[in-house]
C-alpha cells in the first residue's frame, strides 16, 4: 500500500498521505451521517471539528498512520452487514488484516452473529496471507510475531504495560503482578477470553442492531489487543460521538451522569497528553473502555432493526 508513495521525496510522500487520511475521513464522517441516524442529526461542521479534535484521530494523521483508513473500512463493513451485505462486509474487514490484531476479532464477533461474513473474510485472508509468504518466505510472518511479542524490550517507554489502554496493561499495573511471570500471563489470558466471551454470548444472544454490535466489538477488540496505542482509539470514534449527544441530550428519558464524563474524558486532549506524554499512564484509559464495555454489556436488549 505505501510502496507508491516511496517513488516521491519524504515530504511530498508525508503530506499527499497526510491529504489521503483527510479525504478519508471526510468520507467516513459522510458515511456515517448519511446511513445512521444519531449522526445525521448533528451538524456536519460539528462533526468534522469533532473528527480532527479527537486527539487519537488527530495523532493517527499527524504520525502518518493507517488507523484511518481502517476506520473507514469498518464503517464500510458495518454498513453493508447493516444492509444484509454479509459477505462484502466480510471481505473489507479481510482488508483490513493489514492490523490482523483488529481485524481477526471483529469478524470473529461478528460471524458469530452473522456467519456469512467468513465467506468474504477467508478468502481474502488467504489471499494476503499467500503474498506475505511470497514476498518475505514462510519465516517472515513469524520473525514480525516476534518482533512485536518483544517491542517493548527495544523502547519500553513507549511501548510498555503503562502505555497501553487495555485488559493487559491494567493488569500489569496490579501491585505484585508485574515481576509474577508465567502467573501473570495466565491471569491474562483468562480474564481477557472472559471478556471476548462474553461479548460474543451478547452479539450471539441478543436482538441489538449492528451498530449496538458493532460498538460492543470494537471496545472488546481495544481491551483483549495484546497492543493498543493512542491512535488506535481512533476506532472509538462511531461510538463515542452519538453516544455522547444522546447522553447530553435534555430531551433523552435516561440522562446517564457517568456517561456523559467518560465520553467527554476521551475527547478531551489535554488528558491523553498528560496521561501518555507527561507521566507516561496511559494505561489508565483501558477503565474508561472497561466503563463502557460493562454499559454495552448490560444493556437492555432491543429489537434488531436496520441502523
Amino acid at each position: 500500500m505505501f510502496v507508491p508513495f516511496t517513488l516521491l521525496e519524504f515530504w511530498p510522500a508525508y503530506l499527499l498521505w497526510t491529504a489521503l487520511n483527510l479525504i478519508m475521513l471526510v468520507v467516513t464522517v459522510i458515511l456515517l451521517r448519511r446511513h445512521f441516524p444519531p449522526f445525521a442529526r448533528v451538524s456536519p461542521l460539528v462533526i468534522g471539528l469533532g473528527s480532527t479534535a479527537y486527539f487519537p484521530i488527530a495523532i493517527g494523521i499527524i504520525q502518518g498512520q493507517d488507523i484511518v483508513f481502517l476506520l473507514l473500512l469498518v464503517v464500510l463493513a458495518v454498513i453493508c452487514l447493516d444492509r444484509g451485505n454479509d459477505v462484502v462486509g466480510g471481505v473489507l474487514l479481510g482488508v483490513g488484516l493489514f492490523r490482523p490484531q483488529w481485524a481477526i476479532p471483529l469478524v470473529l464477533l461478528f460471524a458469530i452473529r452473522r456467519w456469512r461474513v467468513l465467506l468474504g473474510f477467508a478468502p481474502v485472508a488467504l489471499i494476503l496471507a499467500g503474498i506475505c509468504v511470497v514476498l518475505m518466505g514462510w519465516h517472515g510472518p513469524l520473525n514480525y510475531a516476534q518482533f512485536v511479542l518483544h517491542l517493548e524490550g527495544t523502547d519500553a517507554r513507549a511501548f510498555g504495560p503503562s502505555h497501553v489502554p487495555n485488559l493487559r496493561g491494567l493488569i500489569e499495573q496490579l501491585p505484585g503482578i508485574g515481576d509474577s511471570g508465567q502467573w501473570k500471563n495466565g491471569l491474562i489470558f483468562a480474564l481477557s477470553a472472559v471478556v471476548f466471551f462474553l461479548a460474543l454470548r451478547r452479539i450471539r444472544n441478543g436482538r441489538d442492531s449492528i451498530i449496538f454490535c458493532a460498538s460492543l466489538a470494537v471496545v472488546t477488540t481495544i481491551l483483549i489487543s495484546f497492543h493498543a496505542l493512542v491512535y488506535d482509539l481512533t476506532l472509538l470514534f462511531p461510538m463515542l460521538f452519538p453516544l455522547l449527544f444522546r447522553a447530553a441530550d435534555p430531551n433523552h428519558k435516561k440522562s446517564d451522569s457517568i456517561t456523559i464524563i467518560f465520553a467527554v474524558f476521551l475527547f478531551l486532549t489535554p488528558l491523553y497528553i498528560f496521561f501518555d506524554y507527561v507521566v507516561g499512564e496511559l494505561v489508565y484509559v483501558s477503565l474508561v473502555l472497561l466503563w463502557f464495555y460493562l454499559r454495552l454489556l448490560l444493556a437492555p436488549a432491543r429489537a434488531e432493526v436496520p441502523a
